[in-house]
């Protein structure tokens, strides 16, 4: 960005490289956060031609790119979580009040389990547009080449060991379209298992979010519905204490991890996307 501005509500805009003195993104400053500056962007509509150019853009305080902005609303533990927190909690009072404070403790360390078990923080997801990023905290437990991916295709596929006390939601490997398995893909897919999460990015590469051994039978839950484009790394599903977690990507994508490596949710890169 060639300047930001210090003043709140100001517009600020950046250049386009190919096209100087064209607007290439425009937003608005909206204040400071631990030190650091908050805007919001629009990104502007592309000339189709050298001659008029109409800007497709709203300036006021509102604005703000849908497709890549990352949720800030999550209070850092994940809602299928509030039952436990909430049962934990009142146990913690009844025991203290009626017990004792040394008998209230064995329902505190629980409250501090479920507390640990459904958090879910913010974590800052790179600038890689093209890197697919690990949906789940864990350790990549293997890499390798499959000619029967959940697509009925050739892919690589990255396994990860779920870290049961990591984040609670799956983060989204890729800013894509979400779709379906059953009206969208092959005559005959691969659709072992529980099905996973297909996303198809801008560049039409397709990568698939599959989990697999459930721990007491729960299936994770996607809330990413067919049709909704998600962001990289933005939340798309539940994991319910599944054990691995596999991204299958295209056999052209550049692997950047290997088995062992630990990998953190929505931050750490696992493949690059070809250019195209």
């Amino acid at each position: 960005m060639d300047k930001l501005a210090s003043e709140r509500g100001r517009v600020f805009y950046t250049q386009n490289p190919a096209m100087p003195g064209i607007p290439a993104c425009a937003g608005v400053l909206c204040g400071r956060k631990s030190g650091r500056l908050v805007w919001r962007a629009n990104f502007l509509e592309t000339p189709r031609a050298s001659g008029d150019l109409t800007l497709q853009t709203r300036l006021d305080h509102r604005a703000t790119n849908t497709t890549l902005r990352r949720t800030t609303t999550n209070p850092f533990v994940a809602s299928e979580g509030y039952p436990f927190l909430i049962g934990a909690a009142l146990l913690v009072m009844v025991a203290g009040r009626y017990f004792g404070w040394l008998e209230a403790i064995p329902p505190l360390l629980l409250f501090g389990y479920f507390f640990l078990l459904f958090r879910d923080p913010e974590r800052p997801v790179p600038a890689v547009p093209l890197g697919v990023v690990s949906p789940v905290d864990g350790v990549v437990l293997d890499v390798g080449l499959t000619e029967h991916s959940m697509l009925g295709a050739e892919a690589q596929v990255i396994s990860i060991r779920v870290n049961s006390l990591g984040t609670y939601t799956a983060r989204s490997p890729v800013e894509g379209k979400v779709l379906d398995f059953a009206t969208d893909g092959p005559a005959e897919p691969q659709t072992t298992g529980n099905g996973g999460l297909w996303l198809r990015t801008d560049e039409g590469d397709d990568v698939v979010l599959r989990f697999r051994e459930h721990r007491f039978g729960l299936v994770p839950k996607a809330f990413a519905r067919y049709g909704e484009r998600v962001g990289q790394g933005q939340r798309c599903a539940f994991l319910r204490l599944t054990a691995v977690a596999e991204v299958q990507v295209p056999v052209v994508a550049r692997l950047q991890v290997e088995a062992g490596q630990s990998v953190t949710a929505g931050s750490d890169v696992l493949a690059r996307l070809p250019s195209h």
